[in-house]
């Protein structure tokens, strides 16, 4: 059994900042440090709800951007 279990629901965002560095900070999808290839990865295929955990400028283009390389 993985430590998780199950996995219910992906919060999905890009990061601001660079991994190890401890911050949680949201940035728009492609504009952060996050390769976009791991969040479709993450997201791919859609069999559980995801949340697009953005901020609210740029989200409704952060929503379109998952719908395009995911469908």
């Amino acid at each position: 059994m993985s430590i998780t279990g199950r996995i219910d629901l992906v919060h999905c965002n890009d990061s601001r900042d660079a991994a190890g560095s401890g911050a949680d900070r949201h940035a728009n999808f492609g504009t952060g440090q996050i390769d976009p290839e791991l969040l479709f990865a993450v997201v791919r295929p859609p069999t559980r709800p995801v949340i697009c955990e953005t901020a609210d400028e740029g989200r409704k283009d952060d929503i379109a951007f998952l719908r395009e390389h995911i469908g």
